[in-house]
């Protein structure tokens, strides 16, 4: 595979995560931050960070690293979406679209300047991961700030959760020991052992390749749903059961039963198609979102539409031969040729039609850096949005 070739592809879809990125964010200016919407930023971070790995763009990497820690410690409610920090992620990804103008323009090196930039960048978002990692820190209050919370369950029960990854997650650059410190955020560990039987001797391992798997006793007031949210990112290269033990000592059994969903909770990951409700939630929104645009050459297109011209402009010779022939059944038939043919052309030129929303809604930053700098409460309001227009238009 010539990785060169894939570059233009990369910067694209990057640029596409890069404005859902900041479309999130905007979204945490908010009295309330929707826990989906830092995972939504969180995801667009890891997916950037891998992607510029295997192109080995290692200052992407590097910087974007730092980023993703910064909203890992916001999920695990150890950090406070505040002000202040969705302005400082709004200029961090402001400098990784810095950081890949390069990448698309060859021969092109990053300016001194925007290397400035980044390492202020780095040392403010340091101070952020330091801070909240540091021994004794407590979890952000969510009193004066916008933070990720859990709703509490009044009852408490014991969980058995048996997890086994799948060979690619390293590669994909998960950390199996994350998750389940994420777990230790809400819920108490009794008992851990490591799944190692399929590790193989030194000289055949692979370093890349995740051989081991987790099988741990759970205490916690959350449900079967937030122990396998644990697990979202790696729900499609795992095998995952959550089943439930029973209530807690000194839990009154009615109490722990209504914690409890369903007389037997079993789930497993996606790819044994068992996935529970939520994690089917997600999964199908992710798999919509993936499956519901893809990119196609404009000269392509271009190339599609013009032979469809041609091809109205065959049918209607034929339809004429058709009715001078005096054949009503080959009439009929070319009639409804051109028929199909009229659809297929309307269709065509759809695919050329972008709704307009999205270009209004890249002024949304705009009215969020001008709120900020003159200390007013402004709110854009697009209406009309689903205009189509033509591409070129747009």
């Amino acid at each position: 595979m010539n990785l060169d070739e894939a570059l233009p592809g990369f910067v694209a879809e990057s640029g596409d995560l890069l404005r859902e990125m900041e479309a999130g964010l905007l979204q945490c200016s908010g009295p309330d931050t929707d826990p989906e919407t830092i995972n939504l930023i969180f995801r667009s971070a890891h997916t950037i960070k891998g992607s510029a790995g295997l192109f080995g763009l290692d200052g992407v990497v590097a910087f974007v690293h730092v980023m993703e820690t910064a909203l890992d410690l916001v999920r695990l409610g150890r950090a406070a979406m505040s002000d202040e920090l969705v302005s400082l992620l709004l200029s961090c990804k402001d400098h990784v679209e810095s950081l890949l103008v390069p990448v698309g323009s060859a021969g092109a090196s990053i300016d001194p300047e925007v290397e400035a930039r980044g390492a202020e960048l780095l040392t403010a978002l340091r101070k952020v991961t330091e801070g909240a990692s540091a021994p004794g820190a407590k979890p952000a209050s969510d009193a004066s700030t916008n933070v990720v919370t859990r709703p509490a369950v009044a009852a408490t029960a014991d969980w058995h959760v048996r997890v086994r990854f799948g060979a690619g997650v390293l590669a994909s650059g998960m950390d199996p020991l994350g998750f389940i410190r994420y777990l230790q955020t809400f819920c108490e560990i009794l008992e851990l052992q490591v799944l190692d039987d399929t590790l193989p001797a030194p000289p055949d391992m692979d370093p890349e390749v995740c051989y081991l798997g987790f099988e741990l006793d759970l205490r916690t007031a959350s449900g079967q749903a937030n122990i396998e949210s644990a697990f979202e990112f790696v729900r499609e290269d795992c095998t995952l059961t959550v089943t439930p033990k029973g209530p807690a000592a000194g839990v009154p059994a009615t109490a722990a039963a209504a914690a409890v969903p369903a007389p037997t909770v079993a789930a497993s990951s996606a790819r044994d198609g068992a996935a529970s409700e939520p994690a089917k939630k997600v999964a199908g929104n992710d798999a919509g979102a993936a499956s519901a645009y893809i990119r196609v050459d404009a000269l392509k297109l271009d190339s599609l539409i013009t032979r469809i011209g041609e091809l109205i402009i065959s049918a209607a010779g034929t339809n004429l031969l058709a009715r001078r022939a005096g054949n009503s059944e080959l009439e009929e038939s070319t009639s409804t040729l051109s028929g199909l043919v009229e659809q297929v052309r309307e269709a065509a030129l759809q695919l050329r039609m972008v709704k307009i929303g999205g270009t209004f809604n890249r002024f949304q930053r705009t009215v969020h850096d001008v709120s900020r700098e003159l200390g007013k409460e402004i709110q854009l309001v697009v209406r009309g949005e689903d205009t189509e227009l033509d591409k070129t238009i747009i």
